[in-house]
């Protein structure tokens, strides 16, 4: 900082704000062993006199970090601490949520995906979220098929473009292993029609399934993508092609790649 004398002061290395944006800057660089100990150093300043600080995002940025570390246990601890803070618990307990499916802890994360969606009932990533927990526990039953069919009835009428939704109800709706049926054939093209062309939907939507260890699901969604997008696109003629169709990026193919590779 300068000063109105014109000389350099030196930053305080306990500001919490330096800190976590610190934190942050050393995160988008994925150097997250490094991000973690800036985070830490924000908790220490804000917890010094309050263990129950206001803010609640230098806890929930170290959560992040520790996932991508493989440290869920500690991830989780942090998580949950920031859902101290009202302002974070939309977040916070989303996050939780993912971590529990990851441990196949399914009680918990329907509970935890709930109270995400106290604080933010318009949480599309959230809603989806439960929409994929409830298909897991209802283990294909008739019963759970009709509750997770209203549930994303619910959240369509909120959004028609929740792609996570569409693509559950595509699961639901009939195609499992090689057996399709016409209704799921019908809304495959839906969900197509809705996604569009563009192959970064698609991957967007992946990492959503992959940060919450629904790998399958991933490639199933990438996989539909390069069988029924990029092949149209790819054999069609110019006169033909969608205007808006695109060949799927290089991130479609590491994705999959990344998948196959940590299944050996």
């Amino acid at each position: 900082m300068v000063g109105q004398s014109g000389g350099q002061r030196r930053r305080d290395p306990s500001d919490i704000r330096n800190n976590n944006a610190m934190g942050l800057w050393l995160f988008r660089k994925g150097k997250f062993s490094e991000a973690v100990t800036y985070f830490r150093r924000a908790i220490e300043t804000l917890t010094s006199r309050n263990p129950n600080p206001y803010d609640g995002e230098p806890y929930y940025n170290p959560g992040l970090a520790l996932k991508f570390l493989g440290k869920n246990d500690e991830a989780y601890e942090s998580f949950y601490k920031a859902t101290w803070n009202a302002a974070w618990q939309d977040a916070g307990f989303y996050s939780l949520a993912q971590l529990s499916i990851m441990d196949g802890r399914w009680e918990d994360a329907e509970e935890e995906v709930e109270k995400s969606l106290v604080r933010n009932g318009h949480n599309h990533c959230a809603r989806h979220l439960k929409a994929a927990i409830l298909r897991h526990k209802g283990v294909e039953t008739l019963r759970a098929t009709s509750l997770q069919q209203k549930w994303i009835d619910e959240s369509l009428e909120i959004d028609r473009f929740n792609f996570g939704c569409l693509f559950e109800q595509y699961l639901i709706s009939g195609k499992t292993g090689h057996v399709e049926t016409r209704h799921a054939t019908s809304l495959q093209s839906v969900l197509i029609e809705r996604m569009g062309y563009d192959s970064h939907n698609y991957e967007e939507l992946a990492l959503d399934y992959i940060r919450s260890g629904l790998y399958d699901e991933a490639v199933l969604l990438l996989q539909l993508y390069i069988d029924n997008v990029e092949t149209r696109h790819a054999t069609s003629n110019v006169e033909t092609r969608h205007a808006t169709s695109l060949p799927s990026s290089p991130m479609t193919y590491l994705c999959l790649t990344w998948r196959f590779g940590t299944m050996i």
